[in-house]
């Protein structure tokens, strides 16, 4: 009887394990806040830009920027998820990396898109 208890154990905790490779992420869109960086540069150079996201507990990552453009008006957009398991449940701001880099001269507007539409505008001229 103690071995059929025993096995029943054993099978009940390897069948209830999750495979993570399954998790299904909730990736969205991220509010950014504040963007800091140059605001001049040479072709090819890559302009490193801090932004500035709040997040809500410590389980928010921003895992990726998206960008789009049209002419000289560069759309960035920040993806990210919220991790499942403990995390700390304090708040602030974090920030992350954005990587410019131009191919071209001339005078480049990155607006910084949230959710709403709003935007963070950041110019910067190439050289």
């Amino acid at each position: 009887m103690r071995q059929l208890i025993i096995s029943m154990l054993i099978l009940f905790t390897v069948s209830c394990n999750k495979n993570k490779d399954s998790i299904i992420i909730d990736v969205r869109q991220w509010q950014m806040t504040k963007v800091v960086g140059a605001s001049t540069g040479t072709i090819n150079q890559q302009i490193a830009l801090t932004v500035s996201w709040p997040y809500s507990s410590g389980c928010d990552v921003l895992d990726k920027f998206e960008e789009s453009r049209n002419g000289n008006i560069i759309i960035v957009k920040a993806y990210g998820h919220s991790e499942d398991g403990p995390c700390t449940m304090d708040a602030g701001y974090k920030t992350k990396i954005y990587n410019f880099v131009s191919t071209q001269t001339g005078t480049f507007e990155l607006r910084f898109t949230n959710i709403d539409n709003s935007f963070i505008s950041h110019t910067v001229t190439i050289n």
